[in-house]
């Protein structure tokens, strides 16, 4: 349980840096260094070397200690949101308590035709275009995968919409996919290929607000 977990870092505490957090998550967790009023260090090594960077720092849990000669680890789970990180160098990461950065919504919203299931998943996403395309194609397709909870054929109709600011209007997208052996990746081409195309375009800079995602999805061929 976590109901009793510190939601404040000091020295030693376990902090997370979340990527994506909501119903599907990815939260890379490590130890405090040092805190000095609102400020904090932590880690003692680079999370993934980008420099300066705005992700969420948040508290953390530790649930277990792997034990292992090779290569121990924790188990942990983010409490609360603290912060944010900002800088991500060889020594380690460090950034203020307070604030934390914008993030994307995502809402990926699923309905398995042969079982009469609905499901929706929501997730937020950091606002960083160098891991953008690959953490919301990783979100949207562990969605899929769990919300029709098979690998196989079928057929698959798409609608996304992609909101930001700095574009005319929404990116709207309305599809029909098939595949004889992966429907849940393969319907989610074009979307990955949209998004990519809006965070990466070299016309203007785009600010996405929202990404929104439906399928309608049964193992018959439409």
């Amino acid at each position: 349980s976590t109901e009793h977990a510190d939601a404040t870092l000091e020295p030693g505490s376990a902090f997370g840096v979340q990527l994506i957090r909501g119903d599907v998550s990815l939260t890379s967790i490590g130890t405090v260094t040092y805190v000095d009023g609102d400020r904090f260090v932590g880690f003692g090594h680079s999370f993934l070397d980008r420099g300066p960077v705005d992700y969420v720092a948040g508290s953390a849990y530790i649930h277990y200690v792997v034990q292992s000669l090779s290569s121990p680890f924790k188990l942990g789970s983010v409490t609360a949101p603290v912060g944010s990180l900002l800088q991500d160098r060889a020594a380690g990461v460090a950034g203020r308590l307070g604030e934390t950065p914008r993030m994307i919504p995502v809402s990926i919203s699923v309905y398995d035709m042969d079982r009469d299931v609905q499901r929706t998943t929501n997730f937020e996403i950091v606002a960083d275009e160098t891991y953008l395309v690959d953490l919301v194609t990783s979100g949207a397709l562990a969605a899929l995968d769990r919300s029709i909870d098979r690998l196989g054929r079928g057929t698959a109709r798409v609608v996304f919409q992609l909101d930001g600011a700095g574009m005319p209007r929404p990116l709207v997208r309305d599809n029909l996919y098939y595949s004889d052996r992966d429907i849940a990746a393969l319907s989610l081409l074009e979307f990955v290929e949209a998004v990519s195309l809006v965070v990466n375009n070299r016309f203007s800079p785009v600010d996405l607000e929202r990404i929104q995602l439906t399928a309608h999805i049964e193992q018959q061929r439409w």
